[in-house]
């Protein structure tokens, strides 16, 4: 899902720091530096469209299918580039119907830059437009990522405005 591939990388960064003071010392910048990969990812959301005077409200939540290949690689000369494939399901609840749909992605914000200012992470790639990410927890081994995000389509009269949180747990790939 598009909606998904976008909101990876949307969100405001929240820097934790650990119990452990060699961590306490580490700066985000410096922390984030290395290879992660996503291992476990759920979201939620909702989708409003109104069409024609009427309107229709999507519930829907979103989890990470296993397994896995993707990662994400941060530089310290502030690059950033992804590889490999993640699978989500969707599942879509409208008038107490629900359906279920997966989808893989590849090559999903392919190469840009990254920084960390203070809590926020803030990416720029050749596959999205400029995003920002909330960091729950980053340590030696552990990131996690919040993205939160709304996005509005007008097609044939329809507009739609998606609002969706993902949360993402990363792990250092050694």
């Amino acid at each position: 899902m598009h909606f998904n591939s976008l909101f990876l990388l949307v969100a405001v960064a929240l820097f934790l720091p650990s119990c452990d003071t060699d961590e306490e010392n580490t700066s985000p910048e410096s922390s984030i530096v290395g290879s992660w990969s996503i291992d476990d990812g759920t979201g939620s959301g909702k989708t409003t469209t109104t069409y024609q005077g009427e309107t229709y409200v999507v519930d829907f939540t979103n989890r990470l299918v296993e397994p896995t290949d993707f990662i994400m690689n941060f530089h310290a000369n502030g690059t950033v580039n992804s590889q490999g494939t993640l699978t989500m399901e969707t599942t879509t609840t409208y008038n107490g119907q629900s359906e279920v749909h997966t989808n893989t992605m590849s090559d999903l914000f392919g190469e840009g830059e990254y920084e960390v200012q203070g809590n926020t992470l803030r990416a720029w790639t050749d596959q999205s437009e400029a995003s920002e990410m909330t960091i729950l927890t980053l340590t030696e081994t552990e990131l996690v990522l919040e993205a939160s995000g709304t996005q509005t389509q007008i097609k044939d009269g329809a507009e739609a405005r998606s609002e969706q949180t993902i949360t993402y747990t990363c792990t250092r790939v050694l």
